[in-house]
């Protein structure tokens, strides 16, 4: 039996850090992988679809914590080399086993939906690749973690070295590849420009309608949208500062132009990649202008 003086607080504290780090890690790369299935096999049953947003947290939390692992990893392993005996406590141990017990149930959970949709013939590409993703995450730390905890010698082996550096290399390009769905951080810096513009446009039609409804004629400028009471100011570009460009087409029509960096278009892969697409506020790269017509039937303009 070990002593207790063998488990430092400083041991408990690398070996329950290098376990967390695990973790995070293992949830983050199933979690990305899950969004890159989700663009490249879309379901017309998942209004959500591809999110940009989990994509960017999981490579964000790749990025910091899975070097934060192997870094815990390989600290450990040049303690054991200095106190094999270390490689034996009590705490290493019940870790692993919990990990074990860990990725043993998500095993069994993975299996039992996977044959519960068989049953009920819902099984999809995307479905099956998912589950996929996570049997053989688990699969692998599974079966890695019950070596380490059944073998003698503490060191790694060539084959436990080329196993890490090949999980790393995976990691990295599975980072890498997801620039390609979420953009690169200047083009998320473009994305958000655009969408502001857009929602700008929108604050600004809603004013335009109601000024209608109010005063029975649309405004000259846009300056008069001016509201000291409710606090309303005609928003600006978000990047240059200057006004949007309004124009006055007749009695009851319109438009509102703004100059875009990026596209989005229905149609277009920029748009299903980085972009939530509006309808009615499609555009091109470049200045673009919206006409709208009020109908007065559903925008009457009210009694006084």
């Amino acid at each position: 039996m070990l002593s207790k003086s063998r488990t430092s607080p400083k041991d408990v504290f690398v070996h329950l850090l290098m376990i967390g780090t695990l973790y995070a890690s293992v949830i983050s790369f199933i979690a990305l992988w899950f969004q890159y299935i989700n663009y490249y096999f879309p379901d017309v049953l998942d209004y959500a679809g591809a999110l940009p947003g989990a994509a960017r947290s999981a490579m964000a939390t790749l990025i910091i914590v899975f070097p934060v692992f192997l870094f815990l990893s390989h600290l450990l392993q040049n303690e054991f080399k200095a106190h094999a005996e270390k490689s034996k406590s009590r705490l290493r141990k019940w870790l692993l086993s919990f990990t074990l017990f860990v990725a043993a149930i998500v095993i069994i959970v993975d299996l039992v939906t996977l044959i519960q949709s068989f049953l009920a013939g819902e099984l999809t590409s995307r479905f099956l690749l998912k589950n996929l993703i996570v049997l053989i995450v688990t699969g692998v730390i599974f079966g890695y973690y019950l070596r380490q905890l059944r073998k003698e010698k503490s060191a790694l082996s060539k084959r436990e070295r080329v196993f890490v550096w090949a999980v790393s290399i995976s990691v990295i390009c599975s980072v890498a590849f997801g620039f390609f769905i979420v953009g690169s951080p200047a083009t998320q810096r473009v994305v958000q420009l655009d969408q502001e513009r857009i929602w700008n446009l929108q604050t600004l039609q809603s004013q335009i309608v109601f000024y209608y409804q109010q005063k029975g004629v649309l405004p000259e400028t846009l300056a008069l949208l001016r509201d000291d009471i409710s606090g309303f100011v005609p928003p600006h570009d978000p990047e240059s500062g200057e006004a949007y460009e309004y124009q006055k087409a007749d009695e009851l029509s319109f438009m509102l132009c703004a100059d875009f960096k990026i596209e989005n278009m229905v149609s277009s892969k920029v748009s299903s990649r980085y972009i939530s697409s509006f309808d009615n506020w499609d555009h091109g790269v470049g200045y673009t202008c919206f006409t709208r017509t009020i109908d007065p039937e559903l925008y009457p303009v009210r009694e006084r």
